[in-house]
């Protein structure tokens, strides 16, 4: 192992990569903002009007958190190209 490096038991356990969130109630605030606008920009690049967008923001109000249907979704439609990329990678015909 190189110098200076820590080993596995002297290095920091992390939560998976994840940060703990901002301290600073006013950055927090300017991010959220920010995020809020970048979803805006999104929803009307897909053509959702602003009536729309607020509908759907008071009905994600009353969903419980860790619903999350688009990531079900997401998921499946990952495997299938998984599915598909390790044919390809195993297939002779494909090499």
């Amino acid at each position: 192992m190189a110098k200076g490096l820590p080993t596995l038991k002297e290095r920091p356990h992390r939560a998976s990569g994840l940060q703990s969130p901002p301290v600073d109630r006013a950055l927090t605030l300017k991010l959220t903002i920010e995020m809020n606008h970048i979803a805006r920009d999104v929803f009307s690049t897909l053509g959702v009007s602003p009536e729309e967008q607020r509908i759907a923001a008071v009905q994600a109000r009353k969903i419980k958190k860790g619903l999350w249907p688009g990531a079900l979704l997401l998921m499946a439609v990952v495997n299938g190209v998984g599915g598909v990329l390790s044919t390809w990678r195993h297939d002779k015909r494909y090499a």
